[in-house]
């Protein structure tokens, strides 16, 4: 199996629907300082019409928030995953980052949101959102720096070892385009690329919902475990130490990369 395609079959199998996503999405409730992200992308888009792609759209954060506020704007969604581009409304097309259906230029606004890690070729994706941004247009790409959630990392590590006996390299899907590469290849080719970084912690006071932050990785990171038995250790992992310091806390650390 080649690297592209498996790539391809591990987002659609993580990514059948929005479910898994708006589990991992839910956790940051518990961010401190709070932290809305979709506003922070949004408000780098200049006031302006034309056509904005939300390349990656996932479940509609983005798109929806665009068609709720920026009614001024045409919206259109891509996703490769068809269960997620189904659920997000029209206008909305299953497609390739590498290869986006769309004409040179046309983009007035284009946001690339926590995907590029998962794309085989990041920087071909970069060059294809560079190609169908308009001259005075803007792409807004977010991504996971090098340290976030490296205590969730480290947790399935340990659940990992507890449950099997045995050390697992824990792959960290965000490692493939983290946002020092996301940021080097925009800058390959924007004139001009400015970055916000958004750091914080993540304080969870009860087990719940980092378990299920962690069961709606089991795809990914979960592959080739035992992954229930592994999120048995990990309960129990969390629970002793939410029982000695209150709560299970990690780090966050999200950018964004404004390109013109």
């Amino acid at each position: 199996m080649t690297q592209l395609t498996d790539r391809r079959i591990l987002v659609t199998e993580s990514y059948p629907d929005g479910r898994n996503l708006a589990a991992r999405a839910s956790i940051y409730r518990y961010r401190r300082p709070p932290l809305d992200l979709a506003a922070a992308v949004l408000a780098e888009l200049p006031a302006r019409r034309g056509l904005v792609v939300d390349v990656g759209c996932g479940n509609g954060t983005y798109t929806g928030r665009l068609r709720a506020e920026r009614p001024e704007l045409d919206v259109l969604a891509l996703d490769l995953s068809a269960g997620m581009a189904g659920t997000v409304g029209a206008p909305a097309a299953v497609a390739d980052a590498t290869r986006l259906p769309l004409a040179d230029g046309v983009a007035a606004g284009v946001i690339c949101a926590h995907m590029l890690y998962h794309v085989p070729d990041p920087a071909a994706a970069v060059a294809e959102l560079a190609r169908v941004r308009a001259a005075d247009g803007t792409v807004l790409i977010t991504t996971n720096a090098a340290d976030d959630k490296a205590e969730i990392t480290a947790l399935w590590r340990a659940a990992a070892a507890r449950a099997t006996g045995a050390d697992h390299e824990i792959p960290d899907v965000t490692e493939h385009c983290d946002l020092d590469r996301a940021q080097r290849l925009a800058e390959s080719v924007f004139t001009e690329v400015r970055r916000i970084d958004l750091a914080g912690e993540v304080s969870v006071p009860e087990p719940a919902p980092v378990l299920a932050f962690l069961d709606s990785q089991r795809s990914i990171t979960g592959r080739g475990l035992p992954v229930d038995e592994v999120l048995a250790a990990a309960h129990e992992l969390v629970a002793g130490t939410i029982a000695a310091t209150g709560a299970y806390r990690f780090g966050t650390h999200v950018g964004i990369l404004v390109c013109r």
